[in-house]
């Protein structure tokens, strides 16, 4: 699964290895829930801070000044819902970033 930071260019070949049924949910176009949130407890730097903006900017998607809103109101819970395997790339990111997060199921 291609992460979101990752942009194709014409010319770019993607390759899909899926089952039948998901291979015709693509074709459909039906979409999974996003059943996941990202919880962020700490950055341990203040110089991470600004590279976390950056990170959950373009694996979210949200703006930027929605992400700085959030990280100086720290801890928090991330209110973009997500896919498992997006929450858990951006934690991975974070934590190289040292800040201290995890992911949550929503129920």
């Amino acid at each position: 699964m291609p992460w979101d930071d990752v942009r194709l260019d014409i010319g770019d070949r993607l390759i899909v290895l899926a089952t039948s049924n998901s291979l015709q949910r693509i074709e459909w176009g039906e979409m999974l829930p996003r059943l996941w949130q990202v919880q962020i407890e700490q950055a341990v730097t203040s110089s991470a801070m600004a590279h976390a903006v950056e990170k959950i900017t373009l694996i979210t998607g949200c703006t930027a000044a929605d992400v700085l809103q959030w990280m100086n109101n720290l801890p928090t819970v991330l209110p973009t819902l997500l896919y498992k395997y997006q929450a858990q790339h951006l934690v991975r990111e974070l934590k190289k970033l040292q800040i201290i997060a995890s992911v949550i199921l929503i129920k």
